[in-house]
């Protein structure tokens, strides 16, 4: 089992190495959502983030329905995303929140999953899933977390949400919300 995660890592590493020449069902590649401050693009985008500070951690979140809405606007697939799921609000089951831990630039982020959002987006693969994530972190450098967190996401059935934590742009392991 330890052996079939690693493939699927390795392989959607690769998968994202090769994303600048390769569409993904979308009109834009994870190299098109780029930005060099993340802050920055959550604030330029904040019609669809809540933003909070708190000592040294900044705390950005977004709803289901404003996550569908933002991708459509960046011109990538939202369809796992149906409506009737986008309209569920509650913080067990709709809400993403992405934890930065320090500076942005050093890539040290938790990355809370909500169960609806892993459960719809799993059925359309490793590539959906790494652009929808992208387009959660903007900026250089997240091609090997998005690909790590990508082959978790395309596993299958979720029962909870999942805190996805990587540290210096790596991504290191998840637990449950």
């Amino acid at each position: 089992m330890f052996r079939t995660s690693k493939l699927l890592v390795l392989v959607a590493s690769l998968v994202l190495v090769l994303a600048p020449s390769i569409s993904w069902g979308a009109n834009a590649s994870a190299a098109e959502l780029t930005t060099e401050d993340p802050i920055e693009y959550y604030k330029e985008n904040s019609e669809y983030f809540d933003i909070s500070h708190e000592g040294d951690e900044t705390t950005v979140t977004i709803t289901d329905s404003d996550f569908k809405n933002l991708l459509d606007i960046k011109g990538i697939d939202s369809s796992f995303l149906s409506e009737k799921n986008t309209l569920m609000r509650s913080s067990s089951n709709g809400v993403t929140k992405i934890v930065w831990h320090g500076q942005a630039r050093n890539g040290n982020v938790d990355i809370y999953l909500s169960k609806n959002w892993l459960n719809n987006i799993s059925k359309f693969g490793v590539g959906t899933a790494t652009a929808a994530i992208g387009a959660l972190l903007p900026g250089k450098g997240w091609t090997i977390a998005l690909g790590g967190i990508g082959a978790v996401i395309s596993g299958g059935n979720f029962q909870h949400g999942r805190v996805f934590v990587v540290r210096g742009f790596v991504y290191q392991y998840y637990y449950l919300q």
